[in-house]
Protein backbone atom coordinates (compact mmCIF):
# COMPACT_ATOMS: atom_id res chain seq x y z
CA UNK A 1 0.00 0.00 0.00
CA UNK A 2 0.95 3.94 0.13
CA UNK A 3 3.57 5.18 1.79
CA UNK A 4 0.79 6.71 4.65
CA UNK A 5 2.32 5.73 7.76
CA UNK A 6 3.15 8.15 10.62
CA UNK A 7 5.61 5.71 11.22
CA UNK A 8 7.42 6.24 8.38
CA UNK A 9 6.62 9.84 7.52
CA UNK A 10 5.65 12.94 9.32
CA UNK A 11 6.28 12.50 12.83
CA UNK A 12 7.41 8.98 13.34
CA UNK A 13 5.84 8.00 16.15
CA UNK A 14 2.57 5.81 16.48
CA UNK A 15 0.00 8.53 16.50
CA UNK A 16 -2.42 6.01 16.99
CA UNK A 17 -0.95 3.92 19.50
CA UNK A 18 -0.64 6.72 21.74
CA UNK A 19 -4.07 8.15 21.30
CA UNK A 20 -5.50 4.16 21.99
CA UNK A 21 -3.45 4.27 25.50
CA UNK A 22 -4.15 7.30 26.58
CA UNK A 23 -7.71 7.25 25.93
CA UNK A 24 -8.23 3.92 27.73
CA UNK A 25 -6.21 5.55 30.80
CA UNK A 26 -8.92 8.21 30.88
CA UNK A 27 -11.47 7.93 33.50
CA UNK A 28 -14.88 9.49 32.59
CA UNK A 29 -15.50 12.13 35.60
CA UNK A 30 -19.19 11.28 35.11
CA UNK A 31 -19.22 7.45 35.41
CA UNK A 32 -16.35 7.41 36.84
CA UNK A 33 -14.87 4.66 34.51
CA UNK A 34 -12.49 3.96 31.33
CA UNK A 35 -13.10 5.97 28.36
CA UNK A 36 -14.14 3.56 25.33
CA UNK A 37 -12.14 3.80 22.48
CA UNK A 38 -13.11 3.34 18.69
CA UNK A 39 -11.96 4.19 15.62
CA UNK A 40 -12.83 5.55 11.74
CA UNK A 41 -11.75 2.91 8.83
CA UNK A 42 -12.20 3.85 5.30
CA UNK A 43 -12.66 0.56 3.45
CA UNK A 44 -10.91 1.45 0.36
CA UNK A 45 -8.23 4.00 -0.61
CA UNK A 46 -9.12 6.60 -3.35
CA UNK A 47 -7.02 5.34 -6.72
CA UNK A 48 -5.10 2.81 -5.30
CA UNK A 49 -4.20 0.65 -7.99
CA UNK A 50 -5.41 -2.95 -6.48
CA UNK A 51 -8.67 -0.84 -6.24
CA UNK A 52 -8.95 0.60 -9.43
CA UNK A 53 -8.00 -3.23 -10.68
CA UNK A 54 -10.95 -4.85 -8.71
CA UNK A 55 -13.36 -2.22 -9.74
CA UNK A 56 -12.23 -2.34 -13.34
CA UNK A 57 -13.26 -6.39 -13.33
CA UNK A 58 -16.66 -5.75 -11.53
CA UNK A 59 -15.69 -6.65 -8.31
CA UNK A 60 -15.15 -10.44 -8.74
CA UNK A 61 -11.39 -10.17 -8.26
CA UNK A 62 -10.14 -9.16 -4.44
CA UNK A 63 -6.81 -7.97 -4.38
CA UNK A 64 -7.48 -4.77 -2.78
CA UNK A 65 -9.20 -6.88 0.10
CA UNK A 66 -6.99 -9.41 0.29
CA UNK A 67 -4.10 -7.68 0.40
CA UNK A 68 -4.61 -3.96 1.87
CA UNK A 69 -8.14 -3.79 3.71
CA UNK A 70 -8.30 -6.82 5.41
CA UNK A 71 -5.10 -7.03 6.89
CA UNK A 72 -5.49 -3.38 7.98
CA UNK A 73 -8.28 -4.20 9.77
CA UNK A 74 -7.22 -7.22 11.79
CA UNK A 75 -3.98 -5.55 12.15
CA UNK A 76 -5.97 -2.47 13.84
CA UNK A 77 -8.02 -4.41 16.36
CA UNK A 78 -5.24 -6.91 17.44
CA UNK A 79 -2.89 -3.89 17.67
CA UNK A 80 -5.12 -1.15 18.81
CA UNK A 81 -8.06 -2.85 20.09
CA UNK A 82 -10.89 -0.51 19.22
CA UNK A 83 -14.46 -0.91 20.87
CA UNK A 84 -15.89 0.56 17.82
CA UNK A 85 -15.43 0.87 14.42
CA UNK A 86 -16.98 3.01 12.44
CA UNK A 87 -16.43 2.07 8.68
CA UNK A 88 -16.99 4.18 5.72
CA UNK A 89 -16.45 3.25 1.99
CA UNK A 90 -18.56 0.80 1.03
CA UNK A 91 -20.88 2.28 -1.45
CA UNK A 92 -19.15 0.90 -4.64
CA UNK A 93 -18.98 -2.77 -3.91
CA UNK A 94 -21.36 -5.47 -2.01
CA UNK A 95 -20.07 -6.94 1.62
CA UNK A 96 -18.99 -10.14 -0.51
CA UNK A 97 -16.19 -8.23 -1.86
CA UNK A 98 -15.23 -6.63 0.99
CA UNK A 99 -15.60 -9.69 3.08
CA UNK A 100 -17.38 -7.75 5.62
CA UNK A 101 -19.49 -10.86 6.98
CA UNK A 102 -15.94 -13.00 7.92
CA UNK A 103 -13.90 -10.17 9.39
CA UNK A 104 -17.39 -8.62 11.51
CA UNK A 105 -18.20 -12.55 12.81
CA UNK A 106 -14.33 -12.49 14.24
CA UNK A 107 -14.67 -9.13 15.57
CA UNK A 108 -18.35 -9.87 17.38
CA UNK A 109 -16.86 -13.34 18.66
CA UNK A 110 -13.06 -14.10 19.00
CA UNK A 111 -11.62 -10.65 18.91
CA UNK A 112 -9.89 -9.58 22.27
CA UNK A 113 -12.75 -6.86 22.37
CA UNK A 114 -15.44 -9.35 21.45
CA UNK A 115 -17.46 -8.35 24.11
CA UNK A 116 -17.76 -5.01 24.12
CA UNK A 117 -17.65 -4.47 20.27
CA UNK A 118 -19.93 -2.44 18.16
CA UNK A 119 -19.95 -1.34 14.75
CA UNK A 120 -21.68 0.68 12.27
CA UNK A 121 -23.55 -0.03 8.92
CA UNK A 122 -21.00 0.91 5.98
CA UNK A 123 -19.95 -2.64 5.42
CA UNK A 124 -21.15 -2.72 1.72
CA UNK A 125 -23.54 -1.01 -1.24
CA UNK A 126 -26.16 -3.85 0.07
CA UNK A 127 -26.46 -3.39 3.99
CA UNK A 128 -26.49 0.45 5.26
CA UNK A 129 -29.40 1.40 7.43
CA UNK A 130 -29.36 -2.48 7.53
CA UNK A 131 -27.13 -3.68 9.73
CA UNK A 132 -24.76 -2.96 12.64
CA UNK A 133 -25.00 -2.47 15.87
CA UNK A 134 -25.48 1.50 15.06
CA UNK A 135 -26.94 2.81 11.75
CA UNK A 136 -25.09 5.60 10.09
CA UNK A 137 -27.30 5.17 6.80
CA UNK A 138 -26.46 8.20 4.51
CA UNK A 139 -25.34 10.62 6.82
CA UNK A 140 -28.96 12.02 6.71
CA UNK A 141 -30.22 13.44 9.88
CA UNK A 142 -33.08 15.73 10.09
Amino acid sequence: TWNWNAMDIGPKRDILGELANATKRTISPTTGKALHWGVYHSLFEWFNPAYEMDKANGFNTTVFTDTKTMPELYDLVKKYEPELIWSDGAWEAPDTYWKSVEFLSWYATNSSVADTAVWNDRWGNDNNCKHGAYYTCHDNYE
